[in-house]
């Protein structure tokens, strides 16, 4: 087969339950596209469901040792052959049209990354959308700086979060810049390699539609964040600003450090819970005196709770 356009490439990991509509929802996208899947050592039947599919643009590579999700995708990245790579989860799935709206797009600003909004969608309500970005879906386009991204990017901040955006990447613009996943983090890898990009100068815009397709449920690694997982974001975070020091102008400079900022108050506030559960007040003490205003995040679930308690009582309203 000739060089495909895009290669998505699918880390999985005991993905047997739903693997097979990620694969399918990208095979579909076009007739020269190429699906990677990079087993992560599962223990299911993972590797059963992909072989069921007989389709020769789907191939399929096994890790010895399960490595986590940026050494598969990495692998992935290693084995793609397309001219552009995205990534798509195990348990995600891409709405028809989405990838050649993306192309079209990223051709003709002559972009190295195309993102576009996503849908988050309830494992146990899949009739329940809500976009990532409140937003009206008007097809435009807006174009990401480094400057943006940081600022879209705090933890624990509320409102849009990029992070969670899932681009088409130019495969040359990867390769020339020596461009991974940084596997020392479980959380926070996506973010770590656009930043990387945008601060070595790519083009990135983002459109105004949505056609990737989020789907959240228990046991996703990215709703069972750990104090470690956050400590490990914050060292990531001054790794970069060292490294890239020489490519940073003032601005990016402060914009990275308030990302850093919010990454330090997010992982105090992390290794606060964890005192709680612990019931460990020196812990607790401890990280209320080096991130006083972390506390301010305790107000996160109250919040929450009473955000969905307001909208029961609109729903037995309307009624």
């Amino acid at each position: 087969m000739s060089a495909p356009t895009v290669s998505y490439v699918i880390a999985a990991w005991n993905a047997a339950p739903f693997i097979a509509r990620a694969i399918h929802s990208a095979l579909d996208q076009a007739d020269d596209f190429e699906v990677i899947v990079v087993d992560d050592a599962s223990t299911d039947d993972t590797a059963a469901v992909v072989a069921a599919i007989e389709n020769p643009r789907l191939r399929y590579h096994r890790l010895e040792r399960n490595s986590g999700p940026a050494a598969a995708r990495n692998k992935g990245f290693d084995l793609a052959r397309g001219r552009w790579v995205g990534v798509l989860d195990a348990d995600d799935y891409l709405l028809p049209g989405r990838t050649a709206m993306l192309l079209d797009r990223a051709e003709a600003g002559e972009l190295d990354i195309c993102a576009d909004n996503v849908w988050i969608e309830l494992q146990d309500a899949p009739e329940v959308r809500r976009l990532q970005v409140q937003e009206t879906l008007d097809g435009e386009a807006e174009v990401v700086t480094f400057d943006d991204y940081c600022a879209r990017n705090q933890m624990l901040g509320g409102g849009a979060n990029y992070g969670y955006l899932k681009p088409l990447f130019r495969a040359d613009y990867l390769r020339a810049h020596n461009l991974r996943y940084s596997e020392a983090l479980k959380v926070g890898e996506d973010f770590l390699l656009v930043a990387e990009a945008l601060i070595q100068g790519a083009r990135f815009e983002r459109i105004r539609a949505a056609g990737y397709v989020y789907l959240t449920r228990s046991g996703s690694i990215s709703h069972r964040l750990q104090p470690e997982h956050a400590d490990a974001m914050v060292a990531a975070d001054e790794r970069f600003l060292i490294q890239y020091a020489p490519l940073m102008t003032s601005n990016a400079h402060k914009a990275m450090l308030r990302h850093l900022k919010g990454l330090r108050a997010g992982a105090a506030f992390m290794h606060m819970v964890e005192a709680v559960k612990r019931r460990d007040p020196t812990r607790f003490v401890r990280h209320v005196r080096t991130q006083p205003g972390a506390l301010r995040h305790f107000w996160l679930p109250i919040s929450a709770k009473i955000g969905r308690t307001t909208q029961k009582i609109r729903d037995l309203v309307r009624s």
